[in-house]
């Protein structure tokens, strides 16, 4: 912490400092979605209706499947009002969903369109189908799985973590910050220190063992393979496609998945080199001194590495 609001600085301590990562939150979605599609519990293509207790709204005839969601072709519109609310709130991950969704804008599989609210569905839909609040099955499933014991997807975080969370400033020179709400939770919820996201990369790559893994090494190939072909998505196939909660990032002749997060003090992207079992993280705690040096630095750093 940078000491702007006349406490002393604090130095980053990758084991103990918990950061806020955003939306690679999603990431951490995706798998607890696979998981249950490895136990036959999830089809990936059938209509997500049958795992809803509320109609889901549409505008097209075509099923809306968890491919979909997780590959951001349901097409549904985007929002921004109520993603974030600072300060602490009460968040019901059912209402996020079923009050008042967006509207489907796009045929489903056609036109990949950024949507945190099918990533609430998607964590709707492991609560509904595990019978397990979607906190506490990543805890059981995810966390506790892969000794990842400084992190937690609980607004506001539980006291035992609380203190350890990283203050986050909108700039280099502003005080810190409040707690930040995010209202449709799941999408973006996670707080972790660089440690445990060091974990959970090393289960993706496929470096734990037996007792620590996530998904057995097909799934975990699955998820890393382009979702959706040109039959759906036409001449966008001919780009970079999303495979199931991960985007295509390769470059220099590697190939590489991975997921950027924002909130409006803390700002993360974490990236996978599967045939290269390797991964990078990187999480900052201000947008800096500029409004983009938050991203200049990711880029620069990413692209160096």
């Amino acid at each position: 912490d940078s000491g702007s609001d006349g406490t002393a600085p604090r130095r980053v301590d990758p084991d103990e400092t918990l950061f806020r990562v955003g939306s690679v939150a999603k990431v951490f979605v995706a798998t607890a979605v696979l998981q249950l599609v490895e136990r036959g519990e999830i089809d990936l293509d059938a209509d997500v209706q049958r795992y809803l207790d509320f109609p889901l709204p549409r505008t097209f005839d075509q099923a809306i499947t968890m491919r979909h969601l997780l590959t951001h072709t349901a097409g549904f519109e985007e929002r921004i009002k109520g993603l974030i609310v600072l300060g602490n709130a009460t968040v019901s991950l059912r209402d996020a969903v079923a009050v008042d969704p967006p509207e489907q804008v796009f045929e489903p599989g056609t036109v990949p369109a950024y949507s945190n609210y099918s990533y609430a569905l998607a964590a709707h839909i492991v609560e509904r189908v595990s019978g397990t609040p979607f906190d506490d099955y990543v805890d059981r499933n995810l966390l506790d799985r892969v000794g990842m014991a400084s992190s937690s997807f609980a607004q506001p975080l539980p006291p035992e973590l609380r203190d350890r969370l990283s203050k986050g400033y909108q700039t280099d020179s502003d005080p810190a910050g409040p707690f930040e709400t995010v209202g449709v939770a799941p999408a973006g919820a996670l707080s972790a220190s660089a440690t445990d996201m060091a974990r959970f990369m090393l289960a993706h790559l496929g470096e734990l063992g037996p007792e620590q893994s996530l998904l057995g090494p097909d799934t975990l190939a699955l998820m890393k393979q382009p979702a959706l072909d040109s039959t759906s998505l036409g001449a966008l196939a001919d780009g970079p496609r999303m495979a199931l909660g991960l985007f295509d990032e390769g470059r220099n002749g590697h190939r590489i998945v991975g997921h950027g997060g924002d909130t409006n003090f803390f700002h993360s992207h974490m990236q996978l080199y599967p045939d290269d079992r390797t991964g990078v993280f990187v999480t900052l705690n201000s947008n800096g001194r500029g409004t983009a040096d938050h991203l200049e630095l990711r880029e620069s750093l990413l692209s160096g590495f």
